[in-house]
């Protein structure tokens, strides 16, 4: 199951100016939880779990259903946003330069640990909720999160290679999301039936897609607008073969 500039930055790296010689103060008492929200990428992490959310609508999940898949993507999605930005703020340190300012953590005002502490908190959480709706479709969702975690540390250093690297990796995190939904229900021991094949292929172009978007969502707009515009033909493309076809292997 997740976010999370010029093609040859950092894909969260170019929000903001850069850090100036003085640090911030560090974030006390409420301006924490709300500086490691900030820190989650907290808007891509919601288009992806309205996306997962509303497909698991369309797949024939009830209502509650779709309530807990849209939750428990979220919660990955947040996961993936808190370690991109501590491995982007990693690199840097390695590089003896000073992380560009974007979110708390790397413009100081948040220290890395909190993070680490939300990650172990959100692990907590996504785990049970994965295999509430069943054991094979929860594996399916934390092997789609363990891929796009690889991701975060292998597709980060802004070369080609590592965009290309990058869209590989996206595209077989999202390949696994149909089977999330075609093996789920509701009750830990739940089971389903393999996803459309098509569908599958779908979901891994989309996920290509995904990775462009972030990518290049502060760099070139012909760029961003190709990303934008494979990613609403590709989710077009998965309605369409659900709504006709199914979702489930025929």
């Amino acid at each position: 199951m997740a976010a999370q500039q010029p093609r040859g930055g950092d894909q969260h790296d170019v929000v903001g100016p850069t850090s100036g010689a003085s640090d911030p103060p560090l974030a006390t008492g409420l301006a924490v939880p709300v500086a490691v929200f900030r820190s989650s990428h907290p808007v891509a992490a919601a288009l992806v779990a309205l996306m997962v959310g509303l497909a698991a609508l369309a797949s024939g999940r009830s209502p509650r259903e779709a309530a807990v898949v849209t939750a428990t993507t979220w919660i990955g999605q947040l996961i993936l946003g808190w370690h991109r930005d501590l491995v982007g703020l990693s690199r840097h340190d390695r590089a003896g330069a000073p992380a560009p300012a974007s979110t708390p953590v790397r413009t100081g005002r948040l220290e890395p640990g909190s993070l680490w502490m939300a990650i172990a908190v959100a692990v907590l959480l996504v785990v049970p909720l994965s295999i509430s709706t069943g054991v094979t479709a929860g594996t399916y969702l934390l092997a789609a999160l363990a891929v796009s975690l690889v991701g975060n540390v292998l597709a980060r250093s802004g070369s080609a290679a590592a965009l290309v690297l990058g869209a590989i990796l996206s595209a077989v995190s999202w390949a696994l999301l149909p089977a999330y939904l075609t093996y789920g229900g509701w009750g830990g021991a739940a089971e389903g039936a393999p996803p459309n094949p098509t569908i599958v292929g779908l979901a891994a172009v989309l996920g290509a897609g995904w990775h462009l978007v972030q990518v290049y969502r502060a760099g070139p707009r012909p760029l961003l607008g190709l990303a934008l515009a494979g990613c609403a033909a590709a989710a077009t493309a998965i309605a369409v073969v659900g709504a006709v076809s199914g979702w489930q292997q025929s």
